[in-house]
């Protein structure tokens, strides 16, 4: 295998259920038109065998047997359903033998169950030497995916497919951190946000994506139908992607977003990313059920080119029956002309006899020719449509494989121009972080020098602080005392407090004489009212 196809093997592009539904149709198609070509040969060996023996019976047991092979066949067909229930398919064909008789006296040439036998043995030589090459190539691109080391992959080998099998047992992985999580989901988001751009420039509408089975016409339409125009910033029409790749990009990009959508959802409520892995795993088994279906292709292939093979050498077994049955006849037409000449009585009545006797087997011998040219013009038709089918069976394949190369080419080099930008960015985003680093270290000198500052201020307020205490605690104090001398002064009635008890007496005296006086003056002015 050459490293181009190991790079395309390795690349997961996420339009494998379109090349699963391509080649499904393909397939289906290739073993349509085999199966028809076999029932047809079939027959028509038949029908040289009734000539030479006209037994009804002979007939009857050939086409059972036939009916059986080609029920064989036709269950050995692979279709999308039976892809998914069943992933691993026997490659050896099991055809029963078809009873034919001899013909004539060629007993030494090879019969029909022989030669199926020896096909089935060197189909399943080459299956294994594929198989050999094909696990090679699969543990490098599996080991490239990027999402799981070499140590950790299993490889296990299937059961009936001569291939191994890309179902792997992967080390599962602990959770993310929350944080870790949230930045994966915050890239992936922006990536959401582009494709929503992407999906607004594409001249098509945006399409939900659908996993069932689809034909190509059911899917995109007519293939050669008019290209969608798309309108430049200079308002002209730029016919860049027809309508059948338009329609496919945002197919494309509809399911790339519904599985980043996904992914963003599962990181941020349980910080996994199982989704992926999944999805991973359902590109694989695609592609192994794609290989699958090119290693069937190839066998039914080989088996049809050693039917047309068988179909040549019964050509050349009914030539060689023809020139001895011609040998014949001129033998016994040698014979009547010696009996004519040795024989002169009875001339009249022999020659009559032999002639109708000739006449009769020329008869037979044309209409077996005629018969026998029929058929060969028959064979030589159906070649002619093989041959019609296989080149266009060849131009398509060829062109599909040009338009996903220049798909492949033209996604290498988006994802190289996202890159570029994507390191322009993270480099600018280096260059602010760094800038606010420097910002963060002068304002923490300035936050140590004002610590500092207000340390000393603490320190000064809290000296502050001690002395109003300790002054408001004297004030109290000489307060009491004060107050406490002040009644011993009274009650011992010293210094200005001198007579103090005789003052008071005095001033109740007065105050007594004012009350008895103000009382007088009310009443006299009530009786004089």
């Amino acid at each position: 295998m050459s490293e181009e196809e190991e790079e395309e093997e390795t690349m997961p592009v996420r339009s494998y259920s379109d090349q699963k539904r391509k080649s499904s149709i393909a397939f289906k198609e290739i073993f349509s038109t085999t199966d028809e070509q076999l029932r047809e040969k079939f027959v028509d060996f038949d029908g040289l065998d009734s000539e030479v023996d006209t037994e009804e019976k002979s007939r009857e047991e050939i086409a059972v047997n036939l009916s059986k092979s080609i029920e064989q066949l036709s269950k050995i067909r692979l279709d999308p359903e039976n892809l998914k229930s069943k992933r691993a398919v026997s490659s050896s064909v099991s055809i029963p033998p078809i009873t034919k008789k001899k013909s004539f006296s060629y007993s030494h040439e090879p019969s029909i169950q022989s030669l199926l036998e020896i096909t089935k043995s060197s189909e399943l030589i080459k299956n294994r030497e594929r198989g050999t090459t094909r696990r090679s190539s699969i543990n490098f691109n599996v080991g490239t995916l990027g999402i799981f080391s070499a140590k950790e992959i299993r490889p296990r080998v299937s059961e009936n497919i001569p291939v191994r099998s890309m179902t792997l047992d992967v080390l599962i992985k602990d959770q993310f951190d929350e944080k870790i999580a949230n930045n994966f989901a915050d890239i992936i988001e922006r990536m959401i946000d582009k494709l929503e751009v992407i999906k607004h420039t594409i001249p098509v509408p945006v399409i939900d994506w659908d996993e069932s089975f689809k034909s190509l016409e059911e899917c995109y339409g007519d293939i050669k139908s008019e290209e969608c125009a798309l309108v430049s910033e200079n308002g002209e029409e730029d016919n860049f992607f027809g309508k059948f790749g338009a329609e496919k990009l945002q197919r494309d990009r509809t399911y790339i977003s519904n599985v980043l959508k996904k992914l963003t959802e599962e990181l941020r409520t349980q910080n996994t990313y199982d989704c992926l892995k999944k999805e991973i795993d359902d590109i694989v088994k695609i592609s192994e059920d794609q290989h699958n279906l090119e290693v069937y292709y190839e066998i039914w292939s080989e088996q049809l080119q050693q039917l047309n093979e068988l179909i040549e050498i019964e050509k050349v077994n009914n030539q060689l029956q023809i020139k001895t049955a011609l040998s014949d006849t001129e033998q016994i037409s040698g014979k009547i002309q010696n009996i004519i000449n040795n024989s002169a009585l009875k001339l009249n009545f022999v020659e009559k006899w032999e002639e109708s006797r000739l006449m009769q087997q020329k008869l037979l011998l044309e209409m077996k020719e005629q018969s026998l040219n029929d058929k060969l013009s028959d064979y030589t038709k159906k070649e002619k449509v093989d041959e019609i089918i296989s080149g266009e069976l060849i131009t398509f394949c060829q062109h599909e494989i040009s338009l996903m190369e220049k798909q492949m080419e033209d996604w290498r080099d988006k994802y190289n121009t996202e890159i570029d930008e994507y390191q322009q960015e993270i480099d600018e985003e280096k260059g602010k972080i760094n800038n606010i680093k420097e910002i963060l270290e002068e304002k923490i000198k300035l936050r140590d020098e004002q610590q500092v500052v207000i340390n000393e201020c603490e320190v000064e307020q809290e000296k502050k602080i001690e002395s109003e205490e300790y002054w408001a605690a004297i004030h109290r104090a000489a307060t009491i005392i004060q107050g406490a001398w002040r009644g011993i002064m009274v009650r011992k009635q010293l210094g200005h407090f001198k007579n103090l008890w005789k003052v008071l007496k005095k001033r109740k005296k007065l105050a007594l004489k004012r009350k008895k006086k103000s009382k007088k003056l009310k009443k006299k002015k009530l009786l004089k009212s």
